[in-house]
């Protein structure tokens, strides 16, 4: 009808403006456990980085997103890339030796 708004259920809005037709990466996207884990994946569990799993998509995409941009970063670019994520449980040791194996 005239004057309706639609309303989506799911709506992602970067820097103010809706996203339309834009591709969005999950971390169920780049790897899973049915299919083949992320080598991100893959060394935040060797390292012992993921335990209660509240912080792990977010770690694993912050790093996902740096090494797409920077194959090799050095250790203040892993530092950085993860600054936003917060930890419960694991400390952040076994997370940065995850992602110290992707440095130079």
């Amino acid at each position: 009808m005239a004057g309706e708004q639609r309303v989506d259920a799911l709506c992602f809005f970067v820097n103010g403006k809706k996203l339309v037709g834009a591709a969005i990466t999950t971390v169920e996207g780049i790897g899973s456990s049915k299919t083949r884990l992320h080598p991100v994946q893959e060394r935040l569990a060797k390292a012992h980085g993921s335990q209660c799993g509240f912080c792990s998509p977010g770690m694993v995409m912050s790093m996902y997103t740096l090494l797409r941009n920077n194959p090799q970063p050095s250790m203040e670019e892993i530092r950085e890339a993860l600054g936003g994520n917060l930890c419960r449980c694991t400390g952040y040791r076994p997370i940065i030796d995850g992602c110290r194996t992707f440095t130079q």
